[in-house]
């Protein structure tokens, strides 16, 4: 779930309100945008406060899928939309991260027991205003398994530049690839700092 804070919209010129909203998805395909979390929802997420920023949807195929909060927000309260996600290619719900701004997305996976791992800088994906396509493809490998997704502050592009590629047609790096070490320690670092703040 979610958590809950508010957010300021301006309704007039003049009067600025705090309204609380959050998208609730679920497995059916079926989602909601209100002004409380819904307690029968598979996830229930506080929007409320990226109203400039981006919902990544992020499927185990290696497809991701950016679209734009503001067009969530513009949904009429409590009225249940379909095609919250792209169901028809992708039987499980996708993992779902909001970012404010532009960032980094971790890509880690596995592929032929060997666990890999590659990062692209976000504003490389195009945005869509339809939740329920797939999305961009991000990993081309042929056979992977394991599919993890994190967000990782663009601040840290220049520490791990030589991990966030250009391509996305472009391999992963094998986490055991010393070459690669320095990188490793700072993503390391980076995820613990994140598990403390949550």
């Amino acid at each position: 779930m979610g958590s809950k804070q508010s957010s300021i919209f301006k309704s007039s010129e003049n009067e600025v309100t705090k309204i609380p909203r959050f998208f609730n998805l679920y497995q059916s395909g079926n989602y909601i945008v209100s002004k409380s979390a819904k307690e029968d929802a598979n996830f229930s997420l506080a929007i409320e406060g990226y109203q400039q920023g981006y919902l990544l949807q992020c499927y185990d195929n290696g497809h991701m899928n950016k679209f734009d909060v503001s067009v969530l927000l513009s949904r009429k309260l409590d009225k249940k939309y379909q095609n919250g996600f792209n169901i028809k290619t992708n039987n499980k719900l996708p993992q779902l991260l909001l970012i404010k701004k532009d960032e980094i997305i971790g890509i880690t996976f596995t592929e032929n027991g060997e666990r890999k791992f590659k990062a692209h800088l976000t504003e490389k994906l195009p945005t869509k205003d339809n939740l329920s396509i797939q999305g961009y493809k991000v990993i081309y490998n042929k056979i992977f398994t394991d599919v993890q997704y994190n967000l990782i502050p663009v601040s840290s592009y220049d520490d791990i530049k030589r991990v966030t590629l250009k391509s996305f047609g472009a391999d992963g790096k094998k986490l055991d690839n010393k070459y690669y070490e320095k990188e490793w320690k700072i993503l390391e670092r980076l995820k613990t700092n994140s598990n403390q703040e949550n």
